[in-house]
């Protein structure tokens, strides 16, 4: 797994972007998902610095309720596959998401500001047209 994580890292520095890697490395993107998910299958956590985590996570035995039938039925004991961000790259997304956040109230406020300045504008100008008449 490691040499085909240094083969992806490789891969993307040749300077693929957007529609062009899609179509290019589809080939390269699918091998490694599929190694991601033979690794889940046999219970090996998969860590990529910097980016995350895909881990199983075990789901203990439990009792549910069928409210159709009014049984209840154990749901046995199972893994399930779970992802998990890195700090860092949480944190980017949430700097980011921040600052875009940001930048739409900004203009948000802003253009509010300019329909209210028309707004009083146009009104002023009506009645400074009915004064006149």
């Amino acid at each position: 797994f490691f040499f085909f994580k240094q083969k992806t890292a490789y891969e993307m520095q040749r300077g693929l972007v957007g529609s062009e890697m899609c179509i290019r490395d589809r080939k390269t993107v699918e091998a490694f998902m599929d190694a991601i998910k033979d690794s889940l299958v046999k219970d090996k956590n998969v860590y990529l610095r910097g980016f995350g985590s895909f881990i199983v996570k075990k789901r203990a035995q439990k009792t549910a309720r069928n409210i159709s039938k009014n049984t209840t039925i154990i749901i046995p004991e199972h893994n399930i596959p779970s992802f998990k961000p890195a700090k860092s790259f949480t944190g980017k997304v949430k700097v980011t998401v921040k600052a875009s956040k940001q930048l739409t109230l900004q203009n948000n406020h802003h253009a509010k500001r300019q329909k209210k300045e028309k707004t009083q504008n146009g009104y002023s100008q009506a009645q400074k047209t009915l004064k006149k008449e």
